[in-house]
């Protein structure tokens, strides 16, 4: 017999929810060098990813120089791809910024930056997450310093001093802890720390835990703020309670009448039985729980969580039963063509009212776009009927519907829009005017009845709200529609801003899908852990908690929310990656991520019979308003424009709708919803919770993966994605059809592979290996990178076609991939990758077996080869049609099986298919075999045509060169033999394209210097696939330089080739730059040259700003000087130009216009910082405002940025013309 205790499990349904440490230089027998090889991989990625990959390769690296095992290195390393490709990234959770740690085995590994300006502060934050992962303070941490010795292609590593745990949680490292039983206390706590991350509920006292870094200061709460968010959560534990115990009794009565007794003794056999009644029964009042709790919550002044929204709504007419809107529809059913000129004759007073494209309303676009509207009589007529037949039916909808139904929107009317549009195609030219007019009328009337108005949840009138509102709007007027042109592209390098996005055309159809998005901030599943033991409850958390969440929506079906366009999810993801960075520049997300926590700690302390009550007795200011808050606080805050408030009848603040500038992907008004949902008692019980019974590093992650969250999961060597199937695997032109992302770590200890495959194909293979004492990073592409890289950068090479089919073949890698075009937008669902690269209209590729097309070769009698000229490279269609008439004979040396060909009056030579199939090898790679020097040459039809005429080994040799020449240096880089002895002229042109492809611009220097002192001549030949490779790559000005150097041309005096920030760039050092200041008239030219000074780069690592887009962006900004060159020297538009007279450096910016979306397509390259734009009129340098009167400035060559993360700002060139 045994006693049967009563349970019962019921959720309730929650609506929207200080001195340096020791690591210094240590002795050499503690360091190693990491090369890699596999850097030419990071061409693809941008500046800031390039770094971030480094970072992950530092701690690969260790490990395997540890001797790890390919199953201890898999455990290590499973939460983050061997590359970072950009298509993983809902696959994976990638880390970002400073620092990393492993674990191998039970130690415990942390990775600092060599130039990490704040170890103390990287360190403790790393200490605490390993506390929040491992559920106890490590013994010791044996400490790493990455330094990135970019120029030399290469990482060094070494070993500074292990750190005790117990200092990692000490003053040494900002760490405070104290228990804290009343007001006083408390507020004495949080005057020492900015950033809570331990919290121990005790009987009567709270044990606290949090850190503060002289250098890295972070915006903290005050006791008014924690008081406040306990009040609020007091409240809603409170209205909930009478719910939970009316149903607990209810669940008692059920399970007496099952015949369960208080305190009664059962047989085995009757305590199952009453245990399956008791999950029966929780299971039914489950349901009736939610739905309790969700009408407490509907009840008017109620809510279920604390927290803030910013949501549109429609505003009301002036008897608050029907919506503006309806009156406005009636106007418009009155007389279509007399509001059409109503409203074209407000345009010149709304355009005169806000001139400024970046800050202009919705009402005042709206009406710019019917100013020159003057439909009359047919079409005036018709559009009466249009009218009657479309918008009256939703006039009379609208007047039955109660504000419930409108206050939020309303889906017939924006069906009508949607009807409207469709109309459009098979339209006269005047009919089709007359709806696009009838179109904007209603975008007018969207604008013009609408806002977004404020909704507090138990938090109104306090500071905390403040926060809330302020950054919830400023995520909106930065990340949807850089209002004002206001988002911080120069202090956050990489910023993505959504009008900033020019999105493939492959994601037109989800745009127009799926326009509105909402936006919110919520705490993040694996941002902390939960324990309990002896009667306490601890919560553990990470320096970033707060996370910001993404929903897609038609307004035509309101209320129905699915994944985001990709513009927002790009834009959105980008926000979340770099949450840190953006609350480094704008503190007050620093403060609203410390509210995230402590709403937590306040869910946590209503839900603890045991834990202390004193907050509820603190007198909380609950005052504030939003607008008088914003001008109080401007000093403060990032944001200087004037938020565009909209007066309503609501008793709430409220603003105007956003809209963005025009911008290429789509100019719309962006109806941007969100808040910012805080902790409740539910998230608190269901947080993350330590299994201290598995291996470090593992111990939360199954309870933090939500069930519909992708996560990595280890299995021994293999890693596979759990829910992979709610991720989006998109690249920058299209989605891809990649599935079943797994990966593998095999190899032996201390040197792993790493291999990433999926059902589509290999995405791509890492290894590591010993070489001279370090490591070695290889990588090595598969099908479908290669595929997404054919599409993505087009052929750059030979093709192949088939005659009467419409595909085409090209070689990438050891990858034939088939492409063709398809008659619709793709979407992923059968190829690996469309885009329209290839030509107008849309194509679709795939990964294609190698005796696949040789078998379609097969059908073929001929081969049609048309050799290329210059650099372009040759194409081969295999044809049924014969050869001309009058097509000449033709020998044909160097091709094995091969001997003869017909040569076309149009150049193109007919090559006969093989009568025995053992004899086609060389008749299937015509493509590459006339991709030689020799083939290039112009055809003499008299004469023989040598293709390749040489050994195997001058074979690979032919070929690789040929990949160089078509601008593929990094496969080219692979394909080259490596020398048979001595090195030869070539053998050191090999080496130099190697080294341009690994960014190791320290080692092509070197050869260069070794290939000129040798007084050895370049052949021609070498020469022109080298310079043509080298332009094809981006490299131009680089190209130019070489030539001559190669040629034995004079290179003009202040005229050299440098290594700068890990790419070759050209150097022209100038006596004097004159400059002038860009004048209004002069901003016209977004495709012309870009230049920047120096010390614009930002930060320690350097990065570069955005500087494309308008130039009137940057005549607004109050740290920038727009000038252009009074007169262009610089021809080639060289890498870097420095000013001898001042010693000032200014480097070539990125390519001029939009940036590539999401920074996921391979950048211009050129350097450092992008091929040459087209030459244009003027070239533009930016440089900074005030450095003379400022001081202390680095100098230009430093190299150093501004160094301490000012972003410049104190560093300018306010000077007159030079």
């Amino acid at each position: 017999m045994r006693r049967l205790s009563p349970w019962i499990i019921l959720v309730l349904a929650c609506s929207e929810a200080s001195t340096q440490p020791a690591t210094g230089p240590v002795g050499h027998d503690r360091e190693f060098k990491v090369q890699l090889p596999a850097a030419a991989f990071l061409g693809e990625l941008d500046d800031r990813e390039r770094r971030e990959q480094l970072r992950d390769w530092g701690v690969l690296a260790t490990l395997a120089h540890s001797g790890a095992t390919p199953e201890q290195a898999a455990a290590a390393t499973y939460h983050m791809p061997a590359a970072r490709l950009p298509y993983l990234d809902e696959l994976y959770s990638f880390s970002y910024g400073r620092g990393r740690r492993a674990y191998l085995g039970e130690r415990v590994l942390l990775f600092v930056d060599a130039d990490d300006p704040d170890r103390v502060a990287t360190l403790g934050r790393l200490a605490d997450q390993v506390r929040m992962e491992l559920g106890e303070t490590p013994g010791k941490a044996e400490i790493y310093v990455v330094e990135d010795q970019r120029n030399d292609g290469a990482l060094r590593i070494s070993r500074s001093p292990d750190v005790d745990g117990a200092r990692l949680f000490s003053a040494d490292y900002g760490y405070v802890e104290a228990s804290v039983s009343d007001a006083a206390a408390l507020t004495s706590w949080l005057a020492k720390v900015d950033d809570v991350s331990r919290v121990r509920m005790e009987a009567g006292a709270l044990r606290l835990g949090g850190r503060r870094f002289d250098h890295s200061r972070t915006e903290g709460v005050t006791l008014d703020d924690v008081a406040a968010l306990y009040q609020a959560a007091a409240a809603i534990h409170d209205r909930f309670a009478g719910v939970q115990r009316d149903l607990h009794e209810e669940f008692k009565r059920r399970l007496a009448k099952e015949g369960y007794v208080d305190n009664g003794h059962y047989t085995p056999a009757e305590a199952a039985r009453l245990e399956q009644a008791a999950r029966r029964i929780n299971a039914e009042l489950a349901a009736k729980a939610n739905q309790a709790a969700a009408d407490v919550a509907a009840q008017s002044g109620n809510f279920a969580a604390p927290g803030f929204s910013l949501d549109p709504h429609w505003l009301p007419a002036g008897d608050g039963k029907h919506p503006l809107m309806l009156a406005r529809l009636q106007q418009l059913a009155g007389d279509p063509c007399g509001e059409i000129a109503r409203i074209a004759r407000l345009a010149p007073r709304l355009l005169a009212a806000e001139p400024d494209v970046s800050r202009r309303s919705g009402e005042a676009w709206a009406a710019h776009a019917v100013q020159e509207s003057k439909p009359a009589g047919p079409a005036c007529t018709w559009l009466r009927e249009v009218v009657a037949r479309r918008v009256t039916p939703v006039i009379t909808a609208l007047a039955a519907a109660a504000p419930k139904d409108w206050r939020d929107g309303f889906g017939p009317f924006a069906q009508l829009n949607k009807d409207l549009v469709a109309m459009l195609p098979g339209l006269s030219i005047e009919r089709h005017n007359a709806i696009v007019e009838l179109h904007n009328i209603l975008l007018y009337y969207a604008s013009e009845t609408a806002a977004q108005c404020a909704r507090y949840d138990g938090i109104e009138g306090t500071a905390v709200s403040m926060t809330l509102f302020y950054t919830d709007l400023l995520a909106k007027l930065w990340e949807a529609v850089d209002h004002g042109y206001s988002a911080p592209l120069r202090a956050i390098p990489g910023f993505l801003t959504t009008p900033r996005i020019d999105l493939a055309p492959a994601y037109a159809e989800e745009l127009e899908r799926l326009p509105a998005t909402r936006i919110w901030f919520a705490p993040r599943a694996d941002g902390w852990t939960r324990s309990a033991a002896g009667g306490a409850t601890e919560l553990a958390f990470l320096h970033r908690f707060s996370r910001v969440y993404a929903a897609g929506s038609d307004p035509a079906n309101p209320g129905k929310e699915s994944i985001t366009n990709e513009a927002s999810r790009l834009s959105i993801g980008w926000w979340d990656r770099h949450f840190d960075e953006i609350a480094d520049h704008e503190q007050q997300y620093h403060r609203q991520n410390q509210i995230m926590k402590w709403s937590a700690v306040a869910a946590a302390l209503v839900d603890q019979p045991t834990a202390p009550t004193f907050l509820a007795d603190v007198r909380v200011a609950r005052t504030a308003r939003f607008f008088p808050w914003l001008a109080a606080h401007r000093d403060r805050l990032r944001f200087q424009e004037l938020v565009p408030e909209r007066r309503t009848p609501y008793p709430t603040e409220c603003v105007a709708l956003l809209q963005s500038y025009p911008y290429p992907s789509a100019g719309r008004s962006y109806a941007v919803s969100g808040g910012v949902s805080l902790a409740d008692a539910a998230l608190v019980r269901n947080a993350p919770t330590v299994n201290r019974t598995l291996p470090r590093g593992r111990r939360i992650v199954e309870a933090a993966g939500a069930p519909r969250v992708p996560h990595p999961v280890v299995d021994g060597r293999a890693v596979k994605i759990e829910n992979a199937a709610a991720a989006r695997v998109r690249s920058a032109s299209s989605p891809l059809n990649v599935r079943g992302v797994s990966a593998r770590i095999e190899g032996r200890s201390g040197a792993p592979t790493f291999t990433l495959d999926s059902d589509t194909g290999r995405l791509a293979t890492v290894a590591l290996g010993r070489v001279d004492g370090g490591i070695r990073i290889d990588l090595r592409a598969g099908p479908v990178e290669h595929v997404r890289s054919v599409l993505e950068h087009g052929p750059r090479g030979p093709s192949v076609s088939f005659e009467a089919r419409p595909e085409r073949v090209v070689a990438r890698g050891d990858t034939l991939v088939e492409v063709k075009p398809i008659a619709t937008s793709p979407d992923g669902s059968t190829t690996a990758i469309a885009h329209d690269t290839f030509g107008p209209g849309w194509f679709q590729a795939r990964a294609a077996s190698a005796d696949e097309i040789h078998k379609r070769m097969d059908g073929y009698a001929w081969a049609a080869v048309e050799p290329a000229g210059g650099s372009g490279a040759p194409t081969v269609e295999f044809r049924n049609t014969p050869p001309p008439a009058d097509a000449q004979p033709i020998a044909i040396h160097g091709l094995r099986g091969i001997t003869a060909a017909r040569a076309a009056n149009n150049g193109e030579l007919f090559i006969a298919r093989p009568a025995e199939r053992g004899a086609r090898t060389e008749w299937y790679k015509l493509a590459d075999r006339f991709a030689g020097d020799a083939a290039r040459r112009p055809l003499d039809a008299t004469g023989p045509i040598a293709v390749s005429a040489a050994a195997e080994a001058e074979r690979a040799r032919s070929d690789a060169e040929a990949l160089a020449r078509s601008g593929r240096l990094e496969e080219a880089a692979s394909a080259f033999p490596p020398p048979a002895g001595k090195p030869t002229v070539a053998d050191r042109i090999h080496s130099m394209v190697r080294d341009v492809a690994r960014n190791n611009p320290n080692a092509a220097l070197r050869e260069l210097d070794a290939l000129v002192a040798a007084h050895q001549p370049v052949s021609a030949e070498t020469r022109s696939w080298f310079v043509d490779g080298l332009a094809a790559h981006g490299d131009a000005d680089v190209a130019r330089y070489l030539d001559a150097k190669l040629s034995g041309k004079p290179i003009p005096d202040g005229i050299s080739l440098v290594a700068d920030r890990g790419a070759l760039v050209v150097r022209h050092e100038a006596r004097r730059v004159e400059t002038f200041e860009a004048k209004d008239e002069d901003l016209d030219a977004e495709s012309a040259p870009r230049y920047f000074d120096r010390r614009l780069l930002v930060g320690k690592e350097g990065l570069e700003p955005d500087f494309g887009g308008p130039i009137a962006r940057w005549r607004r900004d109050p740290d920038i000087s727009v000038r252009a060159m009074k007169a262009d020297p610089f021809g080639d538009n060289p890498g870097l130009i420095v000013d001898t007279s001042t010693g000032r450096e200014y480097r070539r910016a990125r390519g001029a216009g939009h940036p590539p979306p999401g920074g996921a397509s391979r950048p211009a390259s050129g350097g450092a910082s992008g091929g040459p734009p087209p030459r244009s009129g003027l070239v533009y340098v930016f440089v900074p405002r005030g450095a003379a009167a400022a001081g202390g400035c680095p100098h230009a060559g430093s190299g150093s940025g501004s160094g301490d993360g000012s972003n410049g700002k104190e560093c300018g060139d306010d000077s007159p013309d030079r």
